[in-house]
């Protein structure tokens, strides 16, 4: 079981916002071009990390990498 620490969200956009999901698309369409080591899965306004690892101490230093 994997846990991780919760963290305050600084800034946001508040729901229902016209600007949502402009600023949404812009977020999202550069992830995979700055993260690398994982295969990204792009679908409408939703993303799916699928992470390969031989054992669960790569698994969780890729985790980390990318959480930073």
């Amino acid at each position: 079981m994997y846990t991780f620490d919760l963290k305050e969200i600084q800034h946001s956009v508040p729901q229902g916002s016209v600007l949502d999901p402009s600023l949404f698309l812009l977020y999202i369409n550069d992830l995979p071009i700055h993260v690398q080591e994982i295969k990204m899965v792009l679908l409408a306004d939703d993303k799916n990390f699928q992470i390969k690892a031989t054992n669960e101490n790569i698994l969780n230093q890729k985790e980390n990498r990318i959480i930073q």
